[in-house]
């Protein structure tokens, strides 16, 4: 995107590369997005709705390449326990796509350049999970493990034998997970 503050209302700004219209959009923003112009540097013009020049100028438009970082963290947790917050910081993007892999339960939000993802999740296993950015250039996924263990189990007594004193016992056993 161009570093460009289009604060005004109703105004189209035209972007021209060696004397010729590139691209224009009307509307705001800060910076104002061009789309996929070759980077370089480009005159700008911003027209008013009654169609007087207000600005007569240059700008250089550079790509805004996507990045994201490692996970926080790669935990293992049990089922049914919260997670305590894993992050990704990322440059470049304006937000996030649907996230696959995670744990039901859990969930991925975007915020200020940073992903987190957070809840209890409600299934064991390991989970290789993937979140696309959305924005900026390129193509590029945060992505991470989370395990989780299932819940423990102890199933019921193999026997409940009577004894007498001492008589061996047969082994009694429980089958656990």
């Amino acid at each position: 995107p161009v570093g460009l503050d289009g604060s005004e209302l109703n105004t189209t700004y035209s972007l021209y590369r060696n004397g010729l219209e590139v691209s224009s959009l009307t509307g705001t923003g800060n910076p104002l997005s061009f789309g996929n112009q070759t980077e370089g540097n480009y005159n700008v013009t911003a027209t008013n709705e009654a169609g007087d020049q207000q600005m007569n100028g240059t700008a250089e438009l550079t790509a805004v390449i996507n990045t994201v970082t490692p996970p926080s963290s790669t935990p293992t947790l049990c089922i049914n326990t919260p997670l305590t917050a894993i992050t990704h910081t990322t440059t470049g993007a304006t937000g996030i796509g649907t996230a696959t892999g995670l744990p039901g339960g859990v969930t991925a939000a975007w915020a200020s350049n940073t992903i987190t993802i957070s809840g209890t999740p409600t299934a064991s296993g390991t989970f290789g999970y993937s979140i696309p950015l959305t924005g900026g250039c390129s193509s590029v996924n945060a992505t991470g493990t989370i395990t989780v263990t299932p819940a423990m189990t102890a199933g019921p007594a193999s026997a409940t034998p009577t004894l007498c004193i001492n008589t061996p016992l047969t082994a009694i056993t429980h089958t656990t997970t």
